[in-house]
């Protein structure tokens, strides 16, 4: 896979990232089906995409990216 693929996956994973948060904020301690079921959901698809980046680009920058 080409760096740039990597890249595009990282910004993915962010993204995702920051929505499975919001949706873990809103479901209320998992209460509420709807904001859990998109949190799960969301959670996933960012560690999904944060994968597939770590294959393309180093593991240290990927993931010091995506937690900073």
């Amino acid at each position: 896979m080409k760096p740039l693929f990597g890249y595009l996956f990282l910004a993915i994973g962010i993204s995702f990232g920051i929505a499975a948060n919001s949706f873990a904020k809103i479901s209320n301690g998992f209460t509420k089906l709807t904001p859990s079921i998109l949190c799960i959901l969301f959670m996933c698809i960012t560690m999904f995409s944060i994968s597939k980046a770590m294959s393309a680009i180093p593991v240290g920058f990927a993931y010091s990216t995506y937690s900073g």
